[in-house]
Order: C-alpha cells, then structure tokens, then sequence
C-alpha cells in the first residue's frame, strides 16, 4: 500500500491542530487566557469540568464553521461531528456496548432518561452517560449542563471524560461524585432554601432570578444528603440574557 504524500500532510496537520487545541485549554486553566462567553462564575465552572470541557469548549468555539446564533439540527449534527474527531484523535471516544455497558454497574433503571447512570467501582465516583436532549446543540450541554451546573452545585461538579454514541445519538461522558442521599420531600421545604438563595418559583419544579434560571428540580434531581444538605445531582441551569450565549472571545491576561 502506498502512502501519499497528501495523507501525511492531512495527518500531521490534524495532530498540529488538536496539540494547539490541548496549548490553548490549558493556558485557560492555568489563568493565562479567559473565554469570554458565558458570566464570569460560569466560566469558572467550566475549568472545574476539566481539560476536556475546556478543549471541547475551544474547539467549538473557535471553529469557522459554528454559528452561535444558530440552533437548527444541522448545526448541531456540525458540532458533533467537530467532538467526534477530536475525540477519537485523542482516544476519549469510546464504544457503548463494549467500553461502558459492559464494563460498569448501572445503578438506575429510568429507560428513555437523558443520562444513564453507572457507578465506579471505587463507589465514589458515578459515570453518567448523557445525550443533550434538553439543549440544542453540544456547545449549549457544554455551556449549561456542565459549566454553569459546576459554577452553581460544586459539591455536585461534573467532570467531562470522554465522548459515545449509544442507540438514541451523541452522548458526553460525565464523572460525578456519588451522592448518598435520599430524594427530597414536600416537607424538606426545598422552596424555602432557593428562596433564601435569591431565587423564585416560576412554574413546577424551575426557579430563578434576574440572572439564572434553573429548571427540573424534582426529587430525583435534588437528594437530601445524611448531612441533611440539598443536593442538586440532576437540574438544568441557563443564563436569562441569551445574547450571551451569542458570543465567543478568548483573552490573555495581562
């Protein structure tokens, strides 16, 4: 078999741009360049996801062909297709059936959920499987899901590992501290601790305020722990000024 020339290039070309890929994220992390997208809080949040969530972020962010303003499914199928490269490049993209069904303990049995839920085997750790069905595009999971959720419920932070796809389409793979707790109850009076928190109810199981909405609160979502704390394993958190998601500038600091 003969190896052309054009090949190489392709390839060496890719392994220059996920290397600069890998530079920039943890020059992010180190605190020499900020992303300016999201509020400040949340872009913290976003270093708490880890390499990973920051170099997705990157990749996305900074690509020709990602149009911030647009949430159509074309879009979306364009960002995926930009993670899987990377991440098969990278070697964090892994086969479902072989690489995860099979090789952790799921530990809940919701069919059709947004996450499947699997635990480690050190029992400290869950492994969350999770397709972005409540965000319209990778980018958005990535904004809301794992880098405001950080920024809000640090006892809960998520950390991005890698990248799947399961019989129901793209999925992240999300690390999460084991949570031992039960689901909260009316009489846990979890409306009280959001209202103290400066957040308002706005219609079942979503609060928010002039900032932040945070949505699917239900008690599945919300453990009450055995140091009788809240916490919030499972929500959806958004930035109200959506004009902020329309943005995507990374600095150096000075």
């Amino acid at each position: 078999m003969t190896i052309k020339n054009s090949d190489i290039t392709k390839e060496q070309n890719e392994k220059n741009k996920y290397t600069s890929l890998k530079k920039l994220a943890s020059e992010i992390i180190r605190g020499r360049k900020q992303i300016h997208h999201l509020i400040s809080e949340a872009e913290r949040g976003r270093i708490m996801g880890g390499q990973r969530n920051v170099e997705a972020t990157c990749l996305i962010g900074t690509s020709k062909g990602t149009d911030l303003s647009d949430t159509s499914e074309c879009q979306a199928l364009y960002q995926e297709q930009l993670i899987e490269d990377y991440a098969k490049h990278e070697k964090i993209w892994y086969e479902y059936e072989d690489q995860i069904k099979n090789k952790w303990d799921r530990i809940d049995n919701k069919m059709g959920a947004e996450a499947e839920v699997y635990l480690e085997k050190d029992g400290i750790f869950v492994i969350k499987v999770m397709h972005y069905i409540n965000s319209d595009t990778p980018l958005e999971f990535l904004d809301n899901r794992i880098s405001l959720h950080n920024a809000l419920f640090p006892d809960t932070q998520y950390e991005l590992i890698g990248f799947t796809k399961t019989k129901k389409g793209f999925a992240f793979i999300i690390k999460q501290p084991y949570i031992k707790g039960r689901e909260t109850k009316i009489e846990d009076n979890l409306s009280e601790f959001m209202a103290k928190a400066g957040f308002s109810p706005e219609k079942i199981h979503s609060y928010g305020n002039n900032v932040l909405k945070i949505e699917d609160l239900h008690e599945a979502n919300v453990l009450k722990g055995k140091d009788d704390r809240f916490y919030f394993i499972d929500t959806i958190s958004s930035l109200n000024n959506k004009s902020l998601y329309e943005s995507f500038e990374i600095f150096s600091i000075v």
